[in-house]
């Protein structure tokens, strides 16, 4: 009878630490998929690939965007282009890797189609080497149309006109503050009711937009600092440009302080800066906001 209680006792207690286990590897798990993603540390990448594949060292610039295309789920930005970029430097260096999944995600999530393809000669000899079918294509195309949204898409599109009627003429400020304040109100609505505006929801001319909208909400709203978090919560989640947060931050300290606060890349004309940030301040405040160094930009801006 002893032994038979001690081996029930074990059994037991075998159960409670498979079950502590268990659980503990389903909380590990929780915790990996609740962790932030922060892409800050890939934007500031990118520009080194894209520093490199300017200049001509095309294996630097696909080794960089490689590596990091395999820690972070790849963008297309603006600008940028670097899973564009990406199959082009792959193309041209002859690699080996298996570039379907980019070509696939260019597709689906950011509205590469067989007109631009054709258009692309790099980028259509990838799509050969690939044996990617015209029939595949067509079906990806429609992936990225069925998430466009709309409705988002259509009130996006009335904000954009409203603020671009109102400053055909620059003349009365009173109109253009209306406006601004109930565009501001709406984009508000429709950000608390269908989430960040990204590429995937609104698409390309829209996602131009948000960069000359930006600065416009920010002196429209009394909201700015909650704004500004806001934003920069999407910037690090990858679904929001630098440059959006860049738009909203400079927009306020322009127009309302005649300060540069990200320096003077050359996007604000006609702006005499009424007082100097320190260099090193300007370049510490670009990194933390996963924008390029002052340098870069600039130069950027005269390829």
């Amino acid at each position: 009878m002893k032994n038979k209680t001690i081996s029930k006792q074990n059994i037991t207690f075998l159960t409670f630490l498979i079950l502590i286990s268990v659980l503990s590897c389903k909380s590990k798990q929780l915790s990996e998929n609740q962790k932030e993603v922060n892409y800050i540390p890939y934007y500031l990448e990118v520009y080194k690939a894209d520093s490199l594949r300017i200049i001509g060292k095309n294996k630097e610039a696909f080794v960089k965007l490689d590596s990091l295309f395999k820690i972070y789920k790849p963008l297309n930005q603006i600008y940028l282009y670097e899973m564009s970029n990406y199959v082009r430097l792959a193309e041209l260096e002859k690699r080996k890797e298996n570039i379907r999944p980019v070509l696939e995600n260019l597709i689906k999530d950011w509205g590469l189609n067989k007109e631009k393809i054709e258009k692309d000669s790099l980028i259509a000899l990838a799509v050969q080497r690939n044996k990617i079918s015209a029939e595949e294509i067509k079906n990806w195309e429609t992936v990225f149309q069925s998430k466009l949204n709309n409705d988002y898409q259509a009130k996006m599109g009335d904000i954009r006109a409203k603020d671009q009627a109102v400053r055909k003429s620059y003349d009365d400020p009173d109109a253009i503050r209306l406006v601004d304040d109930n565009n501001y109100v709406e984009f508000s609505g429709l950000l608390n009711k269908y989430g960040y505006p990204t590429y995937q929801k609104i698409g390309m001319p829209l996602s131009v937009f948000l960069m000359a909208f930006y600065p416009h909400i920010a002196n429209a709203s009394s909201d700015f600092e909650k704004n500004k978090k806001l934003l920069m919560k999407y910037v690090k989640s990858g679904e929001a440009s630098p440059m959006h947060i860049f738009s909203l931050i400079d927009g306020k300290y322009v127009h309302q302080h005649k300060v540069f606060f990200f320096g003077d890349d050359g996007i604000w004309t006609g702006v005499v800066e009424i007082q100097k940030v320190p260099k090193d301040t300007i370049e510490n405040r670009r990194k933390q906001y996963g924008l390029p160094s002052l340098e870069y930009a600039i130069w950027k801006r005269n390829q």
